[in-house]
C-alpha cells in the first residue's frame, strides 16, 4: 500500500514537473504532455523517441 501511494505520488510530481516545463517552454507542444502520461514508466527514454506515440 505504501509503496503504490509513493509510486502515485512520483508520478504526479513528475506530472507537475511536466506542466510547469510546457508552460514555461513554448517550444513544447501539448502532444509531448500527452506522450510523457502516456509512457510515464520509461521517464529515462527521450521524448522525441515517443513524440508519435501520443
Amino acid at each position: 500500500m505504501l509503496t503504490s501511494m509513493a509510486v502515485t505520488f512520483t508520478q504526479t510530481h513528475i506530472t507537475e514537473i511536466v506542466v510547469k516545463t510546457i508552460k514555461n517552454n513554448k517550444g513544447f507542444h501539448s502532444s509531448v504532455y500527452c506522450t510523457v502520461l502516456d509512457h510515464s514508466t520509461h521517464i529515462n527514454s527521450s521524448i522525441s523517441d515517443n513524440y508519435n506515440h501520443c
